[in-house]
């Protein structure tokens, strides 16, 4: 195991170098759930999180939890809707 604190250029390299299909995974990874998550922000109008997830890098992290809360307000104002339509039915 290397020591993450006395690590130079060359160490890094050879970690890459003996990893590079985890590498390229985990960059591929990273891009699709970066780029469907600034489509989803500029779809919504939401200039901060397309500000935060341009300029962060989280592996993928960040983007998951904006497209997760994204959802949930979606479902939520479904639900809401369908119940007003529910109400109205009835008055």
């Amino acid at each position: 195991m290397m020591n993450l604190e006395n690590m130079t250029l060359a160490d890094l390299e050879i970690l890459i170098a003996n990893h590079l299909v985890e590498f390229y995974i985990l960059i591929i990874w990273t891009m699709l759930w970066t780029a469907f998550a600034l489509w989803k922000a500029v779809k919504n109008n939401h200039k901060i999180w397309f500000i935060l997830i341009l300029i962060s890098n989280t592996v993928g992290i960040f983007e998951i939890i904006y497209l997760l809360l994204d959802r949930y307000k979606v479902v939520k104002k479904q639900k809401v809707g369908a119940l007003d339509k529910l109400v109205k039915k009835f008055r």
